[in-house]
Formats: structure tokens, sequence, C-alpha cells
């Protein structure tokens, strides 16, 4: 595998775009190389924010609606 600075950058990135990460396998305590599509990334960035398991910050680019209530998001829907 080449050093990872050495490859080109995407430039415009989607949501089928796919990342190389590592996924922790209880079963045999190993973490096993996989790839993630961006999309499926998002989605967990979401689903964890509406879920109110998420504190941070996430960056996006999408136009989202976003319910706060008592000064909790509860809930961020993508427009469009």
């Amino acid at each position: 595998m080449a050093i990872i600075i050495s490859y080109p950058s995407a430039g415009t990135v989607t949501t089928s775009d796919l990342l190389l990460g590592t996924q922790f396998d209880a079963e045999s305590g190993a973490n096993i190389t996989k790839n993630f599509s961006v999309g499926s990334i998002v989605n967990l960035a979401v689903e964890t924010a509406t879920a109110g398991g998420y504190t941070g910050v996430f960056n996006t680019n999408a136009v989202l609606a976003i319910t706060v209530n008592d000064g909790i998001i509860t809930d961020v829907q993508p427009i469009g």
C-alpha cells in the first residue's frame, strides 16, 4: 500500500464514494479492514444526532431541517 499522501485528492465527493476503515469484530476481537460509503457515514451521523447520542460538531454542505426542543437537537432531516 502506498503512503496515504501520495494518492491524488478526490475533488468532489459523492455519497456513493467509498472510504477505507476498520470495523471491530467482537467474535474474533480483531479490527477488520473494510470500505464504507460516504452516505453510510452521513446516515450514521444523522441517526446518532437524532437519537440524542451525539455531542460535538460535524460539518456538512447539505441543507438540513433541524428541530430543537429545550436546547436539544431532537431531529435532523436532509432537505431536497
